[in-house]
């Protein structure tokens, strides 16, 4: 995972995610995750994002859309750790 300086970055805020798991495709509908209203809600807190997304656990691609999500977040700037 490669993450860049702080220099000239602006915070990562609960808009900068959700702009981000829209790039996170949901396999069974092809739609992103936000279109979807998957996202039930975004918490941004001192480099922790945690995302709740409406999924049950024993959906075939819930582990596949988890790590693109984590992927998603955690490679912004001030994230240290990024849970879905």
């Amino acid at each position: 995972m490669f993450k860049t300086s702080a220099e000239g970055k602006k915070p990562t805020t609960e808009e900068v995610v959700r702009q981000r798991l829209k790039r996170v495709i949901n396999p069974l509908t092809g739609l992103n995750v936000v279109r979807a209203n998957l996202v039930q809600g975004i918490k941004v807190k001192d480099g922790t994002v945690r995302v709740l997304v409406d999924s049950p656990a024993d959906h075939q691609f819930a582990n596949n859309v988890k790590d693109e999500i984590r992927e998603g977040i955690e490679t912004l700037w001030d994230v240290k750790k990024g849970t879905g």
